[in-house]
């Protein structure tokens, strides 16, 4: 019998994931394959959510949206008093920050610390530190064997950075991208089709 398998697809979107999760289980039906297997479908800011959360039991943030987000930041420039603006409030809060006073930096995320507050990707970050922890990374090397990535080029580099993290973690992980610049619909985003080329470079995929 072969060991068992523990699948990931991920797609930018829920949608597109849930249709690649199906399209996995019905190849496996369809195959007749007798062996111990499971599949993990969805973006891979819920499977990184996913992960931290089963390793750190006492995981109890708040993920906030973006307009949730932006309402707090109007709401931290009214107490601090400052002569700034919410967007670059927004910023900090969103961990996009770039070239701000480091007072007003640690302002902010010393109340989104207390508040136990985080933002979308804020998970990712939690992810890729977690991948530097040895005792993670020995929990976390038998919950994957293979990942499956479709619309890769809409992934940032920030998402490659931790497929790069799990393929020097996991000798054996199997990784399969799927993408299609023509469609690269998320770059505004940071998705961007060169992110998707340079990591094939980097890996001689």
């Amino acid at each position: 019998s072969l060991e068992r398998q523990s699948i990931v697809a991920l797609s930018y979107t829920n949608t597109a994931a849930n249709q690649l999760g199906d399209r996995f289980y019905k190849m496996i039906q369809q195959a007749g394959i007798d062996k111990d297997y499971s599949i993990f479908s969805g973006t891979i800011h819920s499977f990184c959510f996913r992960m931290v959360k089963e390793y750190y039991k006492a995981f109890q943030f708040i993920i906030l949206d973006d307009d949730e987000l932006l309402e707090m930041a109007e709401d931290i420039r009214e107490t601090i008093n400052e002569k700034v603006s919410s967007t670059l409030i927004l910023d900090i809060l969103k961990s996009n920050a770039h070239d701000v006073s480091p007072e007003l930096y640690e302002t902010v995320c010393q109340i989104k610390e207390s508040l136990n507050v985080i933002a979308i990707k804020d998970i990712l970050l939690m992810f890729l530190n977690a991948l530097d922890d040895e005792q993670f990374q020995q929990w976390i090397r038998p919950r994957i064997s293979m990942i499956a990535v479709d619309e890769a080029q809409d992934l940032c580099e920030l998402n490659y950075q931790i497929l790069d993290k799990l393929l020097n973690i996991i000798p054996d992980l199997k990784l399969f991208l799927v993408g299609d610049p023509r469609q690269n619909i998320f770059e505004f985003n940071g998705g961007s089709y060169k992110n998707l080329y340079e990591f094939l470079v980097k890996h001689q995929l």
